[in-house]
């Protein structure tokens, strides 16, 4: 599947941010699919890292490139992190046909994983004491393997496209 944006559609991406000023480093990652229809239906993998960055990103492109073939561009969202923004990320982009979209700073509105976390967070982790590390890393990997699947049908009003517009503010 080829997504395709209009020219304006990329200039209004490109201009919600400024590659400059926007060098925050962050924990995860946090890459969503587009699909013509909104937002990815499909999870393609789920890897453990034991920390995140430039190298990792790359891995995780390459990862992406093996269930879709070179021909086809794909479009990723992608938050501020500055390993995202690294000249390795880019340049691995570059070469696996990847185009990246950089959200706005500041705005973890907008990324559907975020959603997504608040409900792991609901559900394996608020108000939890784990001993260990290996215990939380236990309570999240339940999470994803046997609660996600149980409760996923019902995230739909949760996890979604539906983004409110909001008008600039007037300089008045």
């Amino acid at each position: 599947m080829k997504i395709t944006l209009t020219p304006q559609q990329k200039l209004q991406l490109e201009q919600m941010h400024d590659i400059e000023r926007d060098s925050r480093v962050c924990d995860r990652i946090k890459a969503v699919l587009l699909a013509s229809e909104g937002w990815s239906q499909t999870m393609i993998s789920i890897d453990d890292y034991e920390s995140i960055n430039s190298e990792t990103i790359v891995r995780f492109f390459c990862k992406l490139r093996e269930s879709y073939p070179l021909a086809h561009k794909l479009h990723i969202i992608l938050d501020g992190a500055g390993y995202h923004r690294s000249d390795l990320v880019r340049d691995a982009a570059f070469v696996l046909n990847i185009e990246l979209h950089y959200l706005p700073p500041y705005s973890p509105n907008l990324n559907p994983i975020e959603r997504l976390w608040k409900v792991m967070n609901e559900k394996s982790r608020n108000n939890v004491y784990f001993k260990s590390k290996r215990d939380f890393k236990a309570a999240i990997d339940q999470f994803f393997t046997v609660t996600l699947p149980e409760i996923a049908g019902s995230l739909a009003s949760r996890i979604n496209d539906n983004f409110q517009v909001l008008k600039p503010a007037s300089s008045s």
